[in-house]
C-alpha cells in the first residue's frame, strides 16, 4: 500500500476516520505533507516489519521509509516504562489460521494517540506491548482451537531482546516456548 492508500482508507472507514485525519493533518501538517511524499519501495512483502516503517513515517518517527522500522524500535527502546497505550493489532479474518494484519486499525490507533498527546518513546513502546499481547492472544486461541501446546518465536523482530522479553512473558503462563540457539533471551 502507500501512505495515501492507508489516509483514504482511514478517512472511509467512517465520519470517525476524516475527523481523525482532518485534525491529524491540522496539527501536525509537517509530518502529514512529509507523509505523504515519502517513497515507498515496489512490492514489498507484506509483514511486520514494513507496517512498522509505514507507521512510523506516518507518526512523523523517521525521514524515510527505509530506516522507519529501526527509528520505531529505537525509539520504543529507549522507553523507561513498563506499559504503552494500547495499538490495536488484529488481523484482517480472525477466522484464518494465517491472514494479514488489519494495517488501517493499527495505524488509526497510533494516530489516535499521537493527537492525544503521547510522546514518542511512549507510543513507540505501545506497538512493541501491543504485538507481544496480540501474540499470547493468538497462541491461547491457537492452544483451544489446534490443541496446541508449545510455540516457537522466530524472526528478526524478536532479535530485538525487550521484545523478546515481553512476548514470553505474556506467553510463559500457558505455553513452552521455543527459540532458535542463536537468539539467547536471559532468564527464560
Amino acid at each position: 500500500p502507500s501512505i495515501e492508500a492507508i489516509f483514504t482508507a482511514i478517512k472511509a472507514s467512517g465520519e470517525s476516520g476524516k475527523k481523525l485525519i482532518k485534525n491529524y493533518k491540522t496539527t501536525f501538517p509537517e509530518v502529514y505533507q512529509h507523509a505523504l511524499i515519502t517513497e515507498i519501495p515496489q512490492n514489498l512483502s507484506q509483514n511486520l516489519f514494513h507496517l512498522f516503517a509505514f507507521a512510523s513515517v506516518i507518526l512523523g518517527l523517521s525521514e524515510d521509509f527505509e530506516n522507519g522500522a529501526e527509528q520505531l524500535m529505537d525509539h520504543a527502546l529507549g522507553f523507561g516504562g513498563q506499559k504503552g497505550p494500547r495499538i490495536e493489532f488484529t488481523l484482517q479474518d480472525k477466522a484464518k489460521v494465517h491472514s494479514d494484519f488489519d494495517t488501517i486499525k493499527m495505524i488509526r490507533s497510533a494516530m489516535s494517540f499521537k493527537l492525544a498527546g503521547t510522546d514518542d518513546a511512549t507510543l513507540c513502546f505501545g506497538f512493541l506491548d501491543s504485538f507481544s499481547y496480540f501474540v499470547s492472544d493468538v497462541a491461547d486461541t491457537h492452544k483451544e482451537t489446534l490443541l496446541s501446546s508449545a510455540i516457537t518465536l522466530g524472526g528478526s523482530l524478536f532479535g530485538y531482546k525487550r521484545l523478546s522479553e515481553m512476548t514470553c512473558k505474556n506467553l510463559l503462563s500457558s505455553h513452552k516456548i521455543y527459540f532458535n540457539r542463536e537468539l539467547p533471551i536471559d532468564d527464560i
